[in-house]
């Protein structure tokens, strides 16, 4: 066991601790410069809930594991394969649903905290010195939730994050702060977290799944929801599902698709400002594991608003909830994505169990070219044994209970991927 990290000096950052935490995405960006590359380049990194990662623009993993904070784990990365000499940059998208859920125990602090030692003399430290720290606005946090039992929805608005802060060198932008969003720091050895400890288990596998197949494509008008009252949750999933997707027209004719080794791409067409399209997506039936969805789209308007569904049952090829998302484990699962002018690059944030991807795209008024890939996200199972016998049957059973094990070992061996996400024993 570890109580620090190799450099002590290393603090958790977060805009204003403690405070306003539902829903929270934070953002933290350090520049440095390197005449010479290192031998290797150990990063360690954590975050409370979750982080994703980026060197110089380029994705480079997400994590923690799961755990409580009296023993909180961090991630050990090689960033070398992301380094250059000169100007270098690292960027940190991080999350924390400010509530306890069936995956996770809240402890009333989010954070983040890093730390690498170079043997080029580089010296990485999560201390405000060092590291710009954002509160990122662009997302709504007030969403409802993806199911009873896990976190909330995401809505990010691109008009106010065009992510040059994680993709660009220079002359990058973040969105609007609050004159109330200071950084803040709490040294290591801090309540919560009073030990930390190296991850036990491999990092998650990551790679692209290209869809297997376009299944759908209808049109519809945009449902003129029931009033709101104040304070009011934004429950795009569930409006979608009890106030819009009865009147869809089905059309007969598919919108033409190009596959590539890890990507589907298609255009929708134009719609009025009242109306909609949406395309079904199989991801595969023993190809699918769960993950995250990431696009580029292109428009020619600065109101479109992209929704992303997630569905685990279909009927008849056709966009289905298989219960009331109303009822039960109110499960709504998906994303809200506002898009800008010109090129959008849009990556989901919260891992999800899918088999079927809905694109609702709602007031563009030009084709929108489109370019869908799953980015899988499960632990590296390696199945080393085979079964093979002459009933089908059972070669079929074999097969899915293989595939449902990949797909229930996340960050830890999990329920169920879809609506839950508990380690039920």
């Amino acid at each position: 066991m570890s109580l620090f990290f190799p450099d002590p000096a290393a603090c958790w950052l977060w805009p204003k601790f403690s405070y306003n935490t539902q829903n929270a995405y934070a953002g933290f960006r350090h520049d440095f410069e390197m005449q010479t590359l290192p031998s290797a380049a150990p990063f360690i990194i954590t975050a409370d809930q979750s982080y994703r990662l980026w060197v110089n623009g380029h994705y480079v993993c997400r994590g923690p594991l799961r755990g409580h904070q009296e023993n909180w784990y961090y991630d050990t990365v090689d960033l070398l394969p992301f380094l250059k000499t000169g100007k270098n940059w690292i960027s940190v998208e991080a999350h924390n649903p400010g509530i306890s859920h069936y995956s996770y125990t809240y402890k009333d602090k989010a954070g983040f905290l890093c730390s690498g030692i170079w043997d080029n003399g580089t010296k990485i430290v999560s201390r405000l010195s060092d590291w710009l720290v954002f509160r990122n606005t662009a997302y709504n946090p007030y969403t409802g939730r993806l199911s009873v039992q896990t976190g909330f929805q995401e809505e990010l608005d691109l008009r106010m994050d065009d992510r040059s802060w994680i993709t660009e060198a220079e002359n990058y932008t973040i969105p609007p702060q609050r004159d109330w969003f200071e950084p803040g720091a709490f040294a290591q050895g801090s309540l919560p977290w009073t030990n930390l400890l190296p991850r036990p288990t491999e990092m998650l596998e990551e790679k692209y799944i290209p869809a297997a197949e376009l299944i759908a494509f209808g049109t519809g008008i945009c449902g003129k929801n029931p009033p709101k009252t104040a304070f009011e949750e934004n429950n795009f999933i569930r409006d979608f599902a009890l106030y819009e997707l009865s009147a869809i027209h089905y059309c007969d004719t598919l919108p033409e698709t190009r596959r590539t080794a890890d990507a589907i791409s298609f255009a929708l067409p134009a719609t009025d400002e009242n109306g909609y399209s949406a395309v079904l997506l199989d991801l595969g039936r023993l190809d699918w594991l769960p993950g995250t969805a990431e696009m580029q789209i292109k428009t020619d308007d600065n109101e479109v608003i992209l929704d992303l569904a997630y569905l685990h049952y279909v009927s008849e090829n056709k966009i289905s909830f298989a219960s009331n998302p109303s009822k039960d484990c109110l499960v709504t699962q998906g994303a809200r994505f506002h898009l800008r002018q010109g090129d959008n690059d849009v990556s989901s944030f919260q891992i999800s169990g899918t088999r079927w991807a809905v694109l609702i795209l709602r007031g563009n008024t030009a084709s929108v070219p489109i370019t869908f890939r799953w980015r899988s996200a499960v632990s590296p199972i390696r199945i080393k044994g085979n079964f093979q016998c002459s009933d089908s049957v059972f070669n079929d059973i074999y097969a899915i209970s293989a595939h449902t094990q990949r797909c229930c070992s996340m960050d830890a061996f999990v329920d169920t991927p879809w609506r839950e996400q508990s380690q039920w024993w």
